[in-house]
């Protein structure tokens, strides 16, 4: 499905949902629309899709996918119950935005990546430099007690 995102990027979203129908209520479902309920599940769902889709930013879509999908999910199943099914799933299985604006995505990720590693690195740094001195006091230390030894030894 084609639509655009809250800031008016272009999106193309592909989904999957899975519905159960509600067994209580298949004689009403038969007289809404006889034997043609998955056509109208379909409709129901690219219609919700379509409608709040648009409810987020590009980078929302990278950043909180499973947020966005467990929304879809819920707005879904308010519909379903509606037309007599329960919405037990709902996938976003491809989120297609303007090259150029997953690029600057992946870029900002790399560099936040980059970042995060120069910490990491700085953190096991700073942890050898305190072993280095802590492994320099030890040895210090030794020294002055086998000095302290050896001088005893010699006076008595």
């Amino acid at each position: 499905m084609s639509t655009r995102t809250l800031e008016g990027l272009e999106l193309k979203l592909h989904f999957s949902f899975l519905y159960r129908l509600q067994k209580e209520n298949i004689p009403e479902l038969y007289r809404l629309v006889g034997i043609e309920y998955e056509k109208l599940y379909v409709k129901i769902a690219a219609d919700l899709v379509l409608a709040n889709a648009g409810n987020y930013v590009g980078a929302q879509y990278w950043q909180q996918r499973s947020m966005i999908g467990d929304e879809l999910q819920k707005a879904l199943n308010a519909k379903l119950n509606e037309a007599y099914a329960d919405c037990t799933g709902f996938m976003l299985l491809k989120i297609d935005l303007p090259d150029s604006y997953e690029g600057a995505i992946v870029d900002t990720q790399l560099v936040h990546q980059q970042r995060l590693t120069q910490e990491k690195i700085k953190q096991v740094s700073l942890i050898q430099a305190r072993m280095d001195v802590d492994r320099a006091i030890a040895y210090k230390n030794i020294t002055i007690i086998n000095a302290e030894a050896q001088h005893d030894s010699v006076v008595f």
